[in-house]
């Protein structure tokens, strides 16, 4: 079994010291003293192996009250719900643990940590928060709604699981039609599309050559060098005006001959 977070911190970057009381806390020797120990790791490390929960539920640092919340008991845990701390309440809904309360916390790190546990995702699609509607939508809850979400990134979300291409092939943001790509939808559409990005982008992720010979006589630079790069059309765009395209047409060239070379020996 590989060393936690904690105990790599220790390993990379503690003292001989830290690695001294890492191996008490390992053994489970001699621990009281390590309890009020001033470097935070080491209290953390006494939470993550299950020592002292009652008393390190109320220690100064949030980091070491985090480890309680991931591994203390209910009585813990309903300490650490009003903790002052966004993230250790975030820790404690990732335990499952009060979520009909921190569904309606003020931290959107809380209530983006109730949406991964999938609880009442039918309330959190109308978060105000984009970041937890797009996790709702990453748990593939509502998608007919959050596809004609006003934030990108939600859409992003949508698009990522296969959801209303058809739709989103049509989007104003090109973040989402990177997507839409990615999932493989939409090139007749895209490779038409105003903005040249998402012209390369299409040239680099297809599969049929009738793309790349649209693309081929593109009035872009960036996407005619988009198409030498997938090694076609190299004996036209050797002599291209834009002297970079020509540059990358004859260095592909230069590979396929090598890599022929390289064939043709093996083969003899």
């Amino acid at each position: 079994m590989g060393e936690t977070f904690l105990e790599t911190w220790v390993l990379r970057e503690g003292t001989h010291e830290d690695y001294v009381k890492m191996e008490q806390i390992r053994k489970g020797e001699n621990l009281g003293s390590l309890l009020t120990d001033e470097n935070w790791i080491i209290r953390a490390l006494l939470a993550e192996n299950g020592y002292f929960l009652d008393t390190l539920v109320n220690d100064k640092d949030s980091g070491v009250r985090k480890y309680v919340a991931q591994h203390g008991t209910d009585k813990h845990l309903a300490i650490l719900i009003n903790d002052e701390d966004e993230i250790v309440r975030m820790h404690v809904a990732w335990r499952q643990y009060g979520l009909e309360k921190l569904i309606h916390d003020e931290s959107e790190e809380v209530r983006w940590g109730v949406a991964c546990e999938g609880y009442r995702l039918d309330i959190l699609i109308n978060d105000v928060s984009p970041r937890v509607r797009e996790k709702v939508a990453h748990q593939g809850y509502g998608l007919g709604v959050l596809v004609y979400d006003k934030d990108p990134d939600v859409r992003c979300a949508v698009a990522k699981q296969g959801y209303g291409l058809d739709i989103l092939v049509h989007d104003s943001n090109e973040w989402v039609l990177f997507v839409v790509i990615e999932q493989g939808y939409g090139f007749d559409i895209l490779i038409h599309n105003d903005n040249p990005r998402i012209r390369a982008d299409v040239v680099e992720h297809c599969k049929d050559a009738k793309y790349l010979e649209i693309a081929l006589h593109d009035e872009s630079p960036d996407v005619r060098r988009a198409v030498a790069r997938r090694y076609y059309g190299l004996e036209i765009l050797k002599n291209d005006e834009n002297s970079y395209v020509a540059s990358v047409a004859k260095e592909m060239l230069i590979k396929q001959m090598l890599y022929n070379l390289t064939v043709n020996k093996a083969g003899n």
